[in-house]
């Protein structure tokens, strides 16, 4: 499990973050140590600590932690967004998670993602690792329900879905768009062994809402 799945990186935001000239450091930042790491089909999970960051404008999260998503995302869908275009922003395999957020930065976190109808992962970063991960911004209630299902496990394929939850009237192929859009959201990570992709939560207990 853990050569399929490699640990996390941690990226300190340092601690001025006003506006968009400060999130473009940090995003050159996380973005360096991405490409050193995400180099196999499992990617690599980023976490940001902006533990130190108590005041943060929606330029920051423009600039800073909005492209590092749609760098995941552009990895997942080369269709990318006009925003990715005019940055420029690299397609990596990364998977932001943003920690330790102030509670007025998660506002405005919430308020730029949640605008676009986008998720973004939060979660408390400690010396044992990512917990208590959240999904703030905006998700699909199916694809909500989804993660609900599949909350707490280790891995999970379209076929074991369709087997557990043949009441849900799903076919595979439903289970596997709702897997790969997931995937695609930055939201579950996966790896392919024989002919099935192996999907796993980013942070393994994650709930969704604030």
């Amino acid at each position: 499990m853990a050569k399929d799945y490699p640990e996390f990186l941690t990226v300190i935001a340092p601690v001025k973050a006003i506006g968009a000239a400060a999130g473009e450091r940090l995003l050159t930042d996380v973005l360096a140590a991405a490409r050193n790491a995400a180099f196999d089909e499992a990617g690599v999970v980023i976490a940001v600590n902006l533990g130190r960051v108590t005041l943060a404008t929606t330029s920051y999260v423009k600039s800073g932690l909005l492209p590092l998503f749609f760098s995941g995302q552009r990895h997942a869908d080369k269709a990318s967004s006009g925003l990715v275009d005019s940055q420029g922003i690299s397609a990596i395999n990364l998977y932001p998670v943003f920690t330790n957020v102030d509670p007025e930065v998660l506002d405005t976190v919430h308020e730029v993602f949640g605008g676009r109808r986008l998720p973004v992962i939060t979660a408390v970063l400690t010396d044992e690792g990512l917990n208590e991960g959240r999904i703030n911004g905006y998700l699909d209630e199916a694809l909500a329900r989804t993660l609900r299902l599949i909350r707490g496990r280790e891995q999970v394929t379209a076929l074991d879905l369709a087997a557990e939850f043949s009441a849900e009237g799903i076919k595979p192929t439903a289970w596997n768009n709702r897997l790969n859009d997931l995937w695609r959201l930055r939201l579950l990570r996966r790896t392919k062994r024989g002919k099935a992709w192996w999907y796993k939560s980013v942070i393994k207990e994650l709930d969704y809402g604030r």
